[in-house]
């Protein structure tokens, strides 16, 4: 149905907000954060928008989440043998 189409598309854009997230928050402790701004802008916003990507995913029906979640593992998978099991890089998307 339509509403499973759209949770599903709801999926991939809050698992993309969460990832953008956690690299936020990951680039905030790589860097000196500086004064209470720096604090608030590197930590504390990334770390709310996180919190609120996660719990809007975990969220969503439960159709949603086993079709993310299946889709994402074959995904994985794919990947995996595609780099033989991670230990050759990942191949160029255009060749």
């Amino acid at each position: 149905t339509i509403a499973t189409a759209t949770s599903l598309v709801n999926f991939g854009a809050f698992l993309a907000f969460s990832a953008v997230n956690l690299c936020a928050l990951r680039l905030s402790f790589d860097t000196r954060l500086g004064d209470g701004a720096g604090l608030l802008r590197g930590v504390l916003c990334p770390l709310v928008g996180l919190v609120t990507a996660g719990w809007m995913l975990v969220s969503l029906d439960k159709d949603a989440l086993i079709m993310g979640c299946s889709w994402l593992g074959l995904g994985a998978v794919y990947l995996a043998c595609r780099t033989s099991f991670f230990r050759n890089p990942v191949p160029d998307a255009l060749a």
